[in-house]
């Protein structure tokens, strides 16, 4: 007689381009073939091209997914913090700076691969390009409401919102590509430091 219960559904789909993208990033796009992602999905390879049309399409629904997925973390983390703009300033840098060190080898693919110059990005349909420069600038609009909602602005040294939020996330993605895990820094001290740097200006 059966439990009643039932196994969870999996999400295929979901499951396609979170293996797919760990792929693109250890062995790049061109050399990862639709073949061993269904393998590592355990399904027939037939079966990817009920949920894409190609690899491409892969690849462009992944990178959207991560960027929609940052956003929403980003903004949960900044909703559990008070109006104090200081901080949601320090959440949203903790937050961002785990995101980029979480999965460094992912991150900096996903961020090499929506380079306005790369071959990826100048293939894509211009409504494709719109819909990925929407969700990249709510990063920045999120920051940039933090920076303007109280005196943080002030403390970072620029009177330019947009300039001083690009200056953050430019900083901050830039991490996956020298931070070394077993270094002597944690990713919480790293945090800090962006912190007082952005916040407070550099002490000499």
């Amino acid at each position: 007689m059966g439990t009643g219960k039932r196994r969870p559904k999996r999400n295929t789909r979901q499951a396609i381009l979170d293996a797919a993208l760990i792929q693109f990033s250890k062995n790049g796009f061109e050399r990862t073939n639709m073949a061993t992602i269904a393998r590592i999905v355990k399904i027939r390879q037939a079966s990817i091209y009920y949920h894409f049309k190609s690899k491409r399409e892969i690849l462009y629904t992944s990178i959207l997914s991560n960027l929609e997925r940052t956003v929403a973390t980003v903004q949960e983390a900044i909703a559990k913090e008070s109006n104090d703009p200081a901080k949601r300033l320090n959440a949203f840098i903790r937050c961002y700076v785990d995101i980029q060190l979480a999965n460094s080898e992912i991150v900096q693919f996903s961020n090499s691969a929506i380079n306005r110059d790369t071959p990826f990005v100048k293939s894509l349909t211009t409504a494709q390009r719109r819909k990925m420069e929407r969700k990249q600038k709510e990063l920045i609009d999120i920051l940039r409401e933090i920076l303007t909602s109280g005196t943080t602005e002030e403390r970072t040294g620029g009177s330019n919102s947009t300039v001083t939020a690009f200056l953050i996330i430019g900083a901050l993605e830039h991490l996956p590509y020298w931070y070394k895990i077993d270094g002597t820094l944690s990713p919480a001290q790293i945090a800090d430091h962006f912190y007082r740097v952005f916040a407070h200006g550099i002490e000499t």
